[in-house]
């Protein structure tokens, strides 16, 4: 499946919406319009097609979705599979008209119209639905099979191009906003926060948008983004002792970093399964830069990770990570024959990876000629 640019997506949905998880790097990130269709339909390398209705491109209005008869269904999806510990967003922009209430598009007191984010564990499926307790029966946004869900107001049958988003954090749970584009009363409704256990279970990890098979009626949709990013954990670089010896060639150069690491509660780490990159700079430029794939390191008996590069290859490089109890590691690298040009000898950064889980810490340096050194007192 294709993946587009996050700066794509974004500029697609700018200036609608709100920001409902907080991400990192984009994983991937599934667009449309796509400039790769020339009559306006979703590109079928990004979005899958389930169901047997026709789309209706208007270059205006957007991709139109008629169901008629209520028998039949259109959903445009795509699978980024399970989410884990990642964020996602999934927004849309979609124009409703209204419906009249003895209109046969009403099923159940909802419309076809869904927008689906299952992250492989739960599932929010939202519908465009009336409430039957009020009189007249308002307007609401309605979360599918879960009961204990509250009904959503909002005027979604405006016949504007209303902005719907879903997000999902890295707790599990779920996130409900809405924008109503009406320029004469444009407003965001607050997001609304959905515990993942009160959805029912997953049905395979997807974004998902267009007509289901319950309810009918018409709807022409925009556009859709949907983003899976990685969620940037901060950990705290606790540095025992840095030292950078100078030689007379490179071969006579070395690094030795060694500290501890402090995860938040709840974290860890495996190195085996996740990439590790280790960043030395400062002002006057990068000292020492490397990055490990994952299926690099090893696991020895004490619990510990060690990663050491190949034999008679150039700089050479270990790297240790120790479990020390809680989420303390305890970590040290060394590296040795490398070309090391050090123009600011009064302080250095160092930025240690693991997977998603990122720290640095800014360290001054004692200048003893050919070694630069700090200690912690």
């Amino acid at each position: 499946m294709k993946a587009v640019t996050l700066a794509m997506a974004l500029a697609l949905s700018a200036g609608v919406g709100v920001a409902l998880a907080q991400t990192g790097p984009t994983r991937f990130a599934y667009t449309f319009p796509d400039p790769n269709t020339q009559d306006g339909s979703p590109d079928p390398s990004v979005w899958g097609r389930d169901g047997t209705l026709t789309p209706t491109p208007d270059a205006a209005l957007g991709v139109g979705i008629i169901d008629p008869d209520n028998a039949s269904k259109l959903l445009f999806f795509a699978s980024p599979g399970v989410l884990g510990s990642e964020t996602a967003t999934f927004r849309v922009q979609v124009d409703t008209p209204p419906v009249p209430d003895n209109s046969p598009a009403w099923v159940n007191h909802a419309l076809g119209w869904r927008l689906i984010l299952d992250d492989g564990t739960s599932r929010l499926e939202l519908a465009l639905a009336r409430d039957p307790a009020s009189t007249p029966m308002r307007k609401v946004l309605r979360v599918e099979n879960a009961p204990n869900v509250a009904l959503i107001p909002f005027p979604w049958d405006n016949d504007f191009h209303n902005v719907y988003e879903i997000g999902r954090v890295t707790s599990g749970d779920f996130v409900i906003a809405a924008t109503n584009k009406d320029p004469a009363a444009t407003t965001q409704l607050p997001p609304v926060t959905i515990p993942g256990n009160a959805l029912p279970g997953t049905s395979g990890a997807v974004f998902a948008w267009g007509t289901g098979l319950a309810g009918g009626g018409v709807s022409f949709w925009q556009n859709a983004n949907g983003e899976v990013a990685t969620d940037v954990v901060t950990i705290g670089v606790d540095t025992k002792e840095l030292t950078i010896d100078l030689g007379a060639t490179a071969a006579e150069n070395e690094i030795e970093w060694k500290g501890v690491l402090n995860l938040p509660a709840g974290s860890t780490i495996n190195p085996v399964n996740e990439a590790v990159s280790i960043k030395l700079a400062n002002a006057g430029g990068i000292l020492f830069e490397t990055a490990i794939g994952a299926n690099n390191f090893t696991t020895k008996r004490d619990g510990s990770f060690k990663y050491e590069s190949a034999s008679g290859t150039t700089p050479k490089l270990e790297v240790k990570f120790k479990p020390m109890g809680g989420t303390a590691w305890e970590f040290k690298m060394e590296t040795e024959d490398l070309p090391l040009t050090v123009a600011d000898r009064t302080q250095v950064t160092g930025t240690l990876a693991i997977g998603n889980k990122t720290g640095s810490q800014t360290m001054p340096l004692a200048d003893l000629g050919d070694r630069l050194q700090f200690e912690k007192p």
